[in-house]
């Protein structure tokens, strides 16, 4: 990576740049209370695939080069709980990101790396860190806070149960893929194409890049057919 392009992303992760794509603006799917009932029943898909789960299963490579479906739970769990430290202890959820991109924790590419690997038979601790934030993060108070500190830009209480979902569908189909199970999709899937379409103007802007002025369409069919 530049040196250049490495301070504008260190000034990014550090909340020192907000403005790379503008989503507050953007007119939400649906309200936060389906946001957070979907997320809900999306992490429970997931918790009764692993619930019961052999060790050596854990063990099972992924799609994802080098990441067993231990590595995608572990990932997983570990950034739910950032998100609910970012909403309860903001200013502590800084500092702790202060100090991991002084250490090169996610530039160098050794942040998962470094996330808590559970000794042998972890299987029922990790299903049971595995939980949608809803609950824990959310409130009629904290849904009003404008921006939650993250690893890039603040986020508000819609984009960031939004981001969470996103993370829950997409490690959990890696590890479906793992495992060789199936999965059915569903309506929720609305809320990864809209961050996903949300997200391009951010996308541009981090790697130094004007977005294109003319508006990008995007049709997709539902999984119930509707467009």
């Amino acid at each position: 990576m530049r040196d250049d392009a490495r301070e504008v992303l260190e000034r990014r992760l550090l909340g020192q740049v907000i403005d790379a794509g503008d989503t507050e603006g953007a007119t939400m799917p649906v309200g936060m209370d389906q946001l957070t009932n979907d997320l809900t029943a999306e992490t429970e898909v997931l918790r009764a695939l692993l619930v019961g789960l052999p060790d050596a299963d854990w063990e099972l490579a992924t799609p994802a080069e080098g990441w067993a479906v231990r590595d995608q739970i572990s990932h997983l769990a570990y950034f739910d709980d950032a998100a609910v430290r970012s909403a309860t202890d903001p200013d502590g959820f800084q500092a702790e990101l202060r100090q991991l991109v002084q250490g090169g924790g996610i530039l160098a590419g050794r942040h998962r790396r470094a996330l808590p690997r559970p000794a042998a038979g972890p299987a029922a601790r990790l299903v049971r860190r595995v939980q949608g934030p809803a609950g824990q993060h959310v409130s009629p108070r904290s849904s009003l806070v404008p921006g939650w500190p993250w690893y890039g830009p603040p986020m508000s209480a819609a984009s960031s149960v939004t981001a969470r979902l996103m993370e829950t569908w997409a490690h959990g189909q890696d590890a479906v893929d793992g495992l060789g199970a199936g999965r059915e999709p569903s309506q929720r899937l609305r809320h990864v194409a809209h961050i996903g379409v949300r997200a391009m103007p951010f996308s541009y802007a981090l790697h130094g890049r004007q977005a294109p002025d003319t508006p990008v369409r995007v049709e997709l069919t539902a999984p119930g057919g509707e467009l």
